[in-house]
């Protein structure tokens, strides 16, 4: 599906909600759960590879706790692979106005804004700078 408004891609309704304090933004419950999915994964394989890091030369028993965050991290990437392939067999991309949003006077001033504030200034200078690029090239391209 794409989005009518802007046309650029947007998953299907029962796979988004939208946020009480920005009703227009539309975010896509798969990619957000699976965003905090992430953590957990994180958390078990750093605790076994501290349990690893402190196996003694025999006896490992204290690989009877791996199990259980393995076992759980396998389940999880493939409900989370099961999420993944619904939401992207449903979504469109509209590539030419992907391309025009893109190569865009707004994507160029977000550009310089960052650049900006990479080389130290402050982003609230950076802001006003781009804004102030956008305002002149306005007034130059509009009849």
């Amino acid at each position: 599906m794409v989005d009518r408004r802007v046309r650029l891609p947007a998953p299907p309704r029962h796979l988004r909600h939208w946020q009480l304090d920005a009703p227009q933004k539309k975010n896509p419950d798969v990619a957000e759960l699976l965003r905090g999915k992430a953590g957990r994964l994180v958390g078990h394989l750093t605790g076994i590879l501290t349990t690893l890091k402190g196996l003694p030369l025999s006896y490992n028993r204290d690989l009877q706790e791996d199990k259980e965050p393995l076992f759980d991290a396998v389940d999880q990437v493939g409900r989370a692979l099961t999420a993944l392939d619904g939401l992207f067999s449903t979504v469109g991309f509209d590539l030419d106005r992907m391309r025009a949003a893109a190569d865009s006077q707004e994507a160029a001033a977000v550009d310089l804004a960052e650049w900006l504030v990479a080389r130290g200034t402050p982003f609230r200078q950076a802001h006003a700078s781009w804004r102030r690029s956008c305002a002149i090239r306005s007034s130059v391209t509009s009849p």
